[in-house]
């Protein structure tokens, strides 16, 4: 698990921030999955996601349990913080990270813009 790929990292779009939305749970993001890759990592984001490169197959559900991991480890929380809501069999997937929404938005933008 590689976490962030910072020699190759994609122009990130942190103005908008569309990406991630507070909640009453914690925050939800908004990401495009890249499976099969060479390691775990963000790659970056666009206005609307946040990318991340898998190494897993998308295949029964290896790829989800891998972006959980992912997540929890980057944001030092347990893997029960981090659900996929929306997506499941998708690229494109929403994840809600619990916590404090303020503090979780932060340390997450603060991770992907140190990385780049």
């Amino acid at each position: 698990m590689c976490l962030f790929e910072s020699d190759t990292m994609d122009t990130l779009d942190l103005r908008e921030e569309s990406w991630i939305e507070e909640t009453i749970e914690g925050i939800k993001v908004k990401i495009k999955v890249n499976p099969n890759s060479d390691c775990s990592a963000l790659k970056g984001s666009t206005s609307l996601y946040l990318k991340v490169n898998i190494s897993s197959s998308p295949e029964k559900g290896k790829a989800n349990s891998e972006i959980i991991k992912l997540f929890s480890k980057i944001l030092d929380l347990n893997e029960s913080d981090v659900e996929i809501s929306r997506g499941f069999k998708s690229a494109k997937k929403n994840i809600l990270i619990k916590g404090k929404s303020k503090e979780l938005k932060k340390k997450l933008i603060n991770s992907v813009k140190t990385k780049g």
